[in-house]
């Protein structure tokens, strides 16, 4: 195009407007630059991306604008090798509409799509850090999911020095599937394991007792059971995104031997030795007397005397009945 003959066309080109000056990210769109002197031009530049023109007169240059983020500086190269600033082109900046879940694992590593716009060249942060990326376009894109440290997770696009707005992510409530473990000893003592998912951060309580974690991950989460009375105890799963509900199971009482020697006017000590013995109560012909030694396998007594046969039976505090005898 250019005329070695044409004065013009040895003069540096002199612009004097860009249409337009912004758009989304997205190639596609056609920009014209008008001025004057543009017939020795051979390349545009957009930041550091060649442009394909479509057209060149003396007065315009137009031009298919490459896909990009952020501010681009665009520039007219002559077939001299000089170099004139056209302006600045503006990319519009990423925006977040919405998340393919807004619930995932808490231990991560699955994939998660956020959707949105001007989303080329664009990195993601996740609670402030970047995460991988597996799928990129204008207008979505692809990450693999962290471990979660908190009830719920920012994600934010940056593109180009322009930063989206924020979306969140929380954890899924915990599912308990099964129960490793039991029945236990009233005492406690032993471990029991509870299997399922997104136990993350989770706490444990057993009758509304907290209790002692002796290994946690997102699928599996043993403790220590503790002392309880029953054949059953209510126990709870704690976590940031919801609680599950479990029972402890613990063997019912149970009675070997009756050890003692009553008398007509009472006072004496008798003595029941069995397993699962916590907590008990002690009936003579239907009235409580007082227990002075208990622990999970043996129980003392002061009976109150009297003739014959007496009935003694031993309850548990949710009037589970343990055992009868006479002597």
């Amino acid at each position: 195009f250019a005329d070695p003959l044409n004065s013009a066309c040895v003069v540096s080109p002199v612009v004097q407007a860009m249409s337009p000056e912004s758009a989304g990210c997205s190639a596609g769109i056609e920009v014209t630059v008008t001025g004057l002197y543009f017939c020795n031009l051979e390349d545009v530049r957009v930041g550091e991306e060649y442009a394909a023109i479509t057209e060149i007169t003396e007065t315009y240059v137009s031009f298919i604008l490459p896909s990009g983020s952020g501010s681009q500086v665009v520039e007219l190269i002559t077939t001299y090798d000089v170099v004139v600033e056209a302006g600045t082109f503006i990319y519009a900046p990423p925006i977040l509409s919405s998340l393919s879940s807004n619930q995932v694992e808490c231990a991560g590593g699955g994939l998660l799509t956020v959707y949105g716009q001007n989303l080329c060249e664009a990195f993601l942060l996740v609670a402030g850090d970047t995460v991988s990326i597996t799928e990129l376009s204008p207008d979505s894109m692809t990450f693999e999911v962290p471990p979660m440290t908190s009830y719920s997770e920012s994600v934010v696009a940056e593109a180009g020095g322009q930063i989206s707005n924020a979306l969140n992510y929380s954890g899924l409530p915990p599912v308990i599937n099964s129960v490793s473990g039991g029945p236990f000893g009233c005492a406690g003592g032993d471990e029991l394991t509870l299997h399922g998912s997104n136990f993350c951060q989770a706490d444990i309580t057993v009758g509304g007792v907290s209790v002692d974690i002796v290994s946690i991950t997102s699928t599996a989460i043993t403790f220590d059971v503790p002392e309880a009375t029953g054949t059953s105890a209510p126990g709870v799963l704690n976590s940031p995104w919801g609680p599950a509900e479990f029972y402890v199971p613990y063997s019912p009482p149970v009675l070997y031997a009756i050890f003692g020697e009553p008398d007509c006017y009472g006072g004496s000590t008798v003595t029941l030795l069995g397993s699962n013995l916590c907590d008990a109560q002690v009936f003579v012909d239907g009235q409580e007397v007082a227990v002075t030694y208990n622990t999970a396998t043996e129980v003392d007594f002061i009976e109150t005397g009297g003739s014959g046969t007496l009935d003694v039976q031993v309850v548990a505090p949710n009037l589970f009945l343990w055992w009868s005898s006479q002597f």
